[in-house]
């Protein structure tokens, strides 16, 4: 059994090891987004990278021992469900390979095409991946003291308000003290 099982993980480990660096590729331009985007990004990438090769450390080492260890001696094998649908799409795939194989010019030659279509289409697109907003708003945000009275609030944020109308680049401020009608942003009287 440890020998059968020696040459079956030799046998996938390259193709399992190869398709595992290709996904790992492609999160390689995700670690190298600076700003908003590498924060919001980055850890999902790194999540990623990490469960990746931690799966191909397992698939070297711990995989084929249980399998050495647990798996059945006796190696009867009958068709089963797995063999029937795979058998049924082998029949529809082959003649559909034999004959992209026949024409490869022409298939080499869409794909070629599809490609230079996308190139162009990619270089006609944005280039950030998150937008920057502009709105020309900020938020300020005063608090008091705990317990400052309402009719106090309402005296310093209208100060604050005359103070901020005082720069030409300012068209209106808008304040709400304490929590609205709404509580989805609850906050106390002495905040406004």
């Amino acid at each position: 059994m440890d020998d059968a099982v020696e040459g079956s993980a030799k046998k996938m480990m390259s193709s399992a090891a190869f398709g595992q660096v290709i996904i790992l590729i492609v999160y390689l331009p995700i670690l190298s987004l600076e700003g908003i985007e590498g924060k919001m990004f980055g850890p999902m990438a790194k999540t990623v990278a990490f469960a990746i090769l931690g799966a191909l450390l397992l698939s070297l080492t711990y995989i084929p021992m249980m399998s050495a260890l647990f798996l059945s001696k006796k190696a009867v094998h009958k068709k089963n469900f797995a063999d029937k649908m795979m058998e049924f799409f082998q029949k529809r795939y082959e003649p559909l390979l034999k004959g992209a194989i026949r024409i490869r010019f022409i298939v080499v030659g869409v794909a070629v095409v599809l490609l230079i279509i996308t190139g162009y289409v990619f270089s006609k697109m944005g280039g950030e991946f998150i937008p920057q907003l502009e709105e020309g708003d900020y938020a300020f945000e005063f608090k008091m003291p705990p317990g400052t009275s309402l009719s106090q609030s309402i005296e310093t944020s209208m100060q604050a308000s005359r103070i901020i109308k005082e720069f030409p680049e300012v068209k209106a401020v808008v304040g709400k003290t304490g929590t609205g009608e709404i509580p989805s942003d609850p906050m106390p009287p002495e905040a406004t």
